[in-house]
Formats: structure tokens, C-alpha cells, sequence
């Protein structure tokens, strides 16, 4: 690496902590406002308010890194246009494309931050900052393999399952019913399971009462105990809330095989799996597709103009985003083309740029 590729290397890293740092600040500000109208009437400490703060900052950073990478690029390279250092890096003979290899390898760093955040520190700081909200309003505080509840399944088998709720802690799901089609679409059969445990491995169900309601009067069987060889309930436990913004890519994967199994479509659920990697992967595709456009040697040289420009490009690309992903929910395209479509657009788009703009240095 060139010593004119460490200092970009410094200027962009030093850029990116100045907005990164302001951003936070902004960000803190409009969680603490929100929070005082969460814990308006509540007796809490300074201490607290400023912590619970910081967790929604957390919470709030991972979405509009894009924005910060698109910033800091602009930022850097008019510095260097206006100090003239990059005009007098080509004229020695200096390469664009070699230039913008350590901004790409810090973007595959902030890429690699952002999959770790969504992953780990997302899950576990959202629920550190939902139980000390409750607890500084006095509210008593969720155990962290609580489950979730209310959840509706129908399976290839046209049989409609609703589940009461599900115990992670305990292993346990409990108020299981069944409600079983015929051909006609009418409801033949009613199995009602008052639990199910997972014991050596295998799933036990509990006080079953299974219903024929087609015959008349209706038939109805009680089984106490019933060892049940079905394994995609051990998926459905490792499940920690029924709210699909707060999966991990972990926990949607696990939802794919389990929904999968039983014939559910999966679009919703791989389209939020697809894009959580690809929504980390677009700050390096920000970096290559911005670096080429915000260089601008011309002697009509506007610093306004070309960062307007540059920032609009950067928004555009968001947007082309956030509407693929739209045609996806709405089943117009496949998922993962709806995710990775518009990545592999911009990213040929901008290494053609800088190919471009190498040549005619």
C-alpha cells in the first residue's frame, strides 16, 4: 500500500469517527426526547436516562451507516480536490482503481460490523433496553427466553394450527389446536393439545382431545399421553419473539426450514433474511459506486454541485433498494432478486466508473 493510499486511508477514518460521532449525537437527542415521553410520570436517575439512551442509539446506528459511508466519502475526496493532492497523485502516474482498494477494505470491515451487530448487539442490547425501561417505570422484567404467543401456522396438508404460546425457557408449547380440512375446505377434525414438552429428545403431547365435528353427535377421543416423531417443534422453540423486525438471521433461517416443512411460503421471511446481508454489503458497494463520481478534475469544479450530486446518487441507490424490496414483498419478484438485484446493478456501475475514470487520467 502506497503512502498516498495510508493518508486517504487516515483522512477517510478520521471523516467517518467526525460524522459517525455526530450522528450519535443526533441520534441520543431524538431517543432521549422519545424516552421522556415513555417514562413521563416515572421517578428514574440521570444515570439511567442517559444509559437507556445509549441503547437506542445502538439500536438506531445500524440503519443509516449507508448514510454515514455516503457522507464521509463526500467529505474526504472534496479535500482532496481542493488541496489539489489527488490531481497531484495522477500527474505522478497514480492509479484510481489501487486508490480505492483500503476504502473497499474498510468497507468489508463495516460490512463485517454491521452482520455482527445484527446478529449479537442488536438482539441482546434491544432487550437489555426493554427491561430497564420496565424497570424504571416498575414494571416487571421479561426473562429473555420468554417466547412468543398467538401464532397462526398452515401447512401443505391444508391443516390450520394455532398455538397459544411458546415456552423457550420451559421447552414447552402450550393451548396447541389443530383444525383439520377436508376436500370441500370445511373444517372435519379439531385436535385440541393442552401442551407439548420436549422430554429425551422427543416431543410429548399432553391431554389431547381430538373432534370429528363432521358426524353427529360429534365424536370425541381423550389421549393423555402421545410421544409425537415430529422434530420441527425443536425450531419453533429457539424462537425468542413472534416480531420479525427483531429476528437474527439465525432465527429467520430457522423459520425458512420449519415453514418450509410444513409448506408455508417463505418470501416474507427469506426477503428479511436476504436483506440483512445485502443492507451490510451495500456500504461497500456506496464506497465503490461514490468514490469514481465525487472525483471531478474539471476547471468548472463546484464543491456544492459535485456533493449534491454525489450525495443524490447515493440516496437513489437507497431508494432503488427499499422499492425492489417492495416488489418483493408484494410477490412481483423473487426475493433474492429483489435483494440482490440492485446490488449487483450499482456494483457494476461503479467499478465501470472507476475503470472509466482510470483511463482517462
Amino acid at each position: 500500500m502506497s503512502k498516498f493510499s495510508l493518508y486517504l486511508l487516515k483522512l477517510f477514518l478520521k471523516n467517518l469517527a467526525v460524522v459517525s460521532l455526530f450522528v450519535m449525537i443526533l441520534l441520543w437527542l431524538s431517543s432521549a426526547y422519545g424516552n421522556l415521553n415513555i417514562l413521563d410520570g416515572y421517578d428514574y436517575s440521570a444515570v439511567d436516562f442517559i444509559v437507556v439512551g445509549i441503547y437506542s442509539t445502538i439500536l438506531g446506528i445500524n440503519p443509516i451507516i449507508p448514510i454515514i459511508i455516503s457522507v464521509s466519502i463526500i467529505v474526504t475526496m472534496i479535500i482532496l480536490m481542493r488541496s489539489n493532492e489527488l490531481l497531484a497523485y495522477m500527474v505522478i502516474g497514480g492509479s484510481l482503481a489501487r486508490l480505492s482498494i483500503p476504502l473497499v477494505l474498510i468497507g468489508v470491515v463495516i460490512s463485517s460490523f454491521m452482520l455482527f451487530m445484527d446478529y449479537k448487539a442488536v438482539p441482546e442490547v434491544r432487550e437489555v433496553r426493554e427491561n430497564m425501561l420496565k424497570t424504571m417505570r416498575d414494571m416487571p422484567v421479561s426473562n429473555n427466553a420468554s417466547g412468543f404467543y398467538d401464532t397462526w401456522f398452515l401447512d401443505k396438508n391444508q391443516v390450520i394450527t394455532h398455538i397459544s404460546l411458546v415456552s423457550i425457557s420451559e421447552k414447552t408449547i402450550y393451548g396447541v389446536d389443530e383444525y383439520i380440512l377436508d376436500k370441500n375446505g370445511r373444517i372435519s377434525n379439531i385436535n385440541k393439545t393442552e401442551k407439548l414438552v420436549k422430554e429425551d429428545d422427543k416431543w410429548v403431547a399432553y391431554n389431547t382431545q381430538q373432534m370429528s365435528i363432521l358426524s353427529n353427535p360429534p365424536e370425541i377421543k381423550h389421549i393423555d399421553r402421545n410421544v409425537l416423531n415430529d422434530d420441527s417443534w425443536d425450531r419453533l422453540i429457539s424462537i425468542s419473539t413472534s416480531d420479525i423486525r427483531a429476528y437474527t438471521p439465525t432465527e429467520l433461517y430457522t423459520l425458512i426450514q420449519l415453514f418450509r416443512e410444513k409448506g408455508i411460503n417463505t418470501d416474507t421471511l427469506e426477503l428479511n433474511l436476504y436483506y440483512k446481508f445485502a443492507y451490510a454489503v451495500s456500504v461497500i458497494v456506496l464506497i465503490i459506486l461514490l468514490y469514481p463520481i465525487s472525483i471531478n478534475f474539471s476547471r468548472n469544479y463546484s464543491i456544492v454541485k459535485n456533493a449534491s450530486l454525489t450525495f443524490s446518487i447515493s440516496l437513489v441507490f437507497i431508494l432503488v433498494q427499499h422499492s425492489s424490496r417492495s416488489l418483493g414483498s408484494s410477490g412481483i419478484i423473487p426475493p433474492i432478486a429483489a435483494t440482490f438485484g440492485p446490488i449487483i446493478i450499482f456494483l457494476c456501475i461503479g467499478i465501470f466508473l472507476i475503470y472509466y475514470r482510470s483511463l482517462a487520467k
